[in-house]
Parts: structure tokens; C-alpha cells; sequence
């Protein structure tokens, strides 16, 4: 799995996601410290040599900061460009590219894929109804630590609806399907998901 053989100062949290393969790392930079920060990418779950992954460096409030980076197999080489005369907390988060999938909940056929990356998009989730629903669903969208952060309902012909997260840095996220069943929300299953940091994804649910 991916990790952080050198870092450029005093590392705080270290984290690996199994499902998502995305790797975290917050650290205490130390602007005296030259050296850039490393981090060991493993070829096959983090796609570490063809370059096939968003690398995302921000500060604790969720700002981004400037950065360069070069890479000799598979390890990346991370610069901070930011101001060299402050002890700034940086949170990192490097997450594979996110593969289109298809998971089956339930009568429900769920397809996801990314949609765009741009700030418009930041972080947001599209819920494209495919049928007429007979029964009521919701869509809780949960970070990794089992908080939820939005919901979306679908009944009947319900139009699209977007779910857009809170700025927060975590490297995965699970989707949780949920039918209503006389007056109490059923749990039918759940699909992970990557990072959402600066991307739009589409999901699209169908009767089976």
C-alpha cells in the first residue's frame, strides 16, 4: 500500500483507504526542511507509474496551496511552494482515478461515473433517476468516519437531484441506499466511492 517514507516536517496522521485505495497524510511543514516529502504509490492499487491519480494539497481549513511535484517510478517527490517562512499544518490526499462501476442493491441497479472536474463541480454528487418509483429510496452520502453529510430522496418521478459535500478532507466516501418500508428507513446496501475534491459525479439508479 501507498505511504510516506520521507516527510518535509513533523507528520500528524497517516491514513489508507483499502476500499478506495486513496492515501492521506497531514504533517506539520517545516519550512527550514529543503527536501520534499515522498511517498511510496504502489503500482497496481494506486496506479503510482502511469501518473493516474489527483493529488490534492491543502491546508487544515480545506484552502488549497501550491505545490510541484516530480516523480521517478513509484515514488512522487512533493514540493510546497507556499510561504517558506511559516510553519503551515498540510493536509494531503492522493486518490486513483475514479473507475465508472455497477453495484446491484436490492430491485435497484446503481451505475456511478465521474463526471467533470471543475470548481463548479466541487465536491457534488448528481442523482439521475432512470425510472418511475414506486417506492420511496434515499441516498445518504457518509464519509469515511460513518458521519452523514447529505441525503437525497426519489420518489415517484422524481427529477435529478444534487448532493453537494461539505469541504471536507477525507479520501473516501460510501453511498448508503436506503427504502422505506411502512413508517421506518430499511438499509438495502451501500457502495464506496473515492475522494469528491474537485470532481461531479453522476449516479444513476434503475429498476432491476
Amino acid at each position: 500500500r501507498s505511504y510516506a517514507p520521507i516527510v518535509a516536517g513533523v507528520p500528524t496522521l497517516m491514513r489508507y483507504n483499502i476500499e478506495t485505495n486513496a492515501f492521506g497524510l497531514e504533517y506539520q511543514c517545516d519550512p527550514t526542511i529543503k527536501a520534499p516529502t515522498s511517498i511510496y504509490l504502489n503500482q497496481e492499487y494506486s496506479n503510482g507509474q502511469n501518473d493516474s491519480y489527483d493529488l490534492l494539497l491543502t491546508t487544515a481549513k480545506g484552502e488549497q496551496v501550491p505545490f510541484t511535484k516530480t516523480q521517478e517510478g513509484s515514488l512522487l517527490n512533493i514540493q510546497y511552494t507556499g510561504n517558506s517562512a511559516e510553519h503551515v499544518l498540510l493536509s494531503m490526499t492522493i486518490t486513483p482515478n475514479f473507475t465508472p462501476g455497477q453495484t446491484h442493491l436490492d430491485k435497484y441497479i446503481i451505475s456511478y461515473k465521474q463526471a467533470s472536474q471543475t470548481l463548479s463541480a466541487m465536491a457534488r454528487i448528481t442523482v439521475l433517476p432512470g425510472n418511475v418509483f414506486a417506492d420511496d429510496l434515499q441516498l445518504r452520502l457518509m464519509d469515511v468516519e460513518g458521519n452523514k453529510l447529505c441525503t437525497v430522496e426519489l420518489k415517484g418521478a422524481t427529477p435529478s437531484q444534487e448532493c453537494q459535500t461539505p469541504p471536507v478532507r477525507l479520501p473516501g466516501y460510501t453511498i448508503e441506499v436506503y427504502k422505506k418500508e411502512f413508517l421506518f428507513w430499511v438499509k438495502k446496501g451501500e457502495f464506496s466511492m473515492g475522494a469528491l475534491n474537485g470532481y461531479q459525479y453522476l449516479i444513476n439508479i434503475n429498476n432491476a
